[in-house]
């Protein structure tokens, strides 16, 4: 279902949470601790996300799993050219992984991309994630050989000496 603004700080705490792994030193298989330090994102910027899904009208969209009324994973949805439609902040509770949780909302997060007109999926994922980019072409998603170099930012900090990439990954929607 969509997020809500009421869902900005769970979320924003989930998302986290299952990319830099808990406080309590807790993680999901998903976690880029090894590799980055800090945040993935901001309760502020989430909210912004949410407000423009919201209103519907730049072709971006916050979808969240719920269980019980409570939002246990999220995935972005963004329109960026008449054919393409970019997949990202996918997060699912560290707690509750690997139980299908995020095939099913990544299901979602096609479906909206085809109602919004687009034909292929996109995606950009750190090359050093091979688990994770493994994960991606066993849903039929292949690796383009297009990388561009990972964004510096204050919320985080690349680790050791690495330089890391983004690979582009895309998928034809049925």
């Amino acid at each position: 279902k969509p997020a809500t603004a009421e869902m900005a700080a769970e979320l924003t705490s989930i998302i986290n949470d299952a990319y830099r792994g808990k406080e309590d030193g807790s993680k999901g298989w998903t976690t880029e601790d090894e590799i980055l330090s800090g945040r993935r994102t901001t309760e502020e910027e989430l909210s912004a996300v949410i407000q423009r899904s919201l209103l519907g009208t730049e072709g971006e969209s916050l979808l969240a799993a719920v269980i019980d009324g409570r939002p246990i994973g999220c995935v972005r949805v963004e329109k960026t050219s008449e054919i393409e439609a970019e997949i990202g902040m996918f997060a699912v509770d560290i707690d509750l992984q690997s139980q299908g949780i995020g095939r099913a909302l990544f299901n979602k997060a096609e479906e909206q991309a085809k109602s919004m007109g687009a034909y292929m999926a996109v995606m950009q994922v750190i090359t050093a994630r091979e688990d994770i980019l493994k994960w991606y072409l066993s849903l039929g998603y292949t690796a383009t050989g297009i990388r561009a170099e990972f964004p510096e930012s204050e919320l985080w900090e690349v680790k050791g000496d690495r330089k890391l990439f983004f690979e582009r990954i895309e998928k034809t929607l049925d």
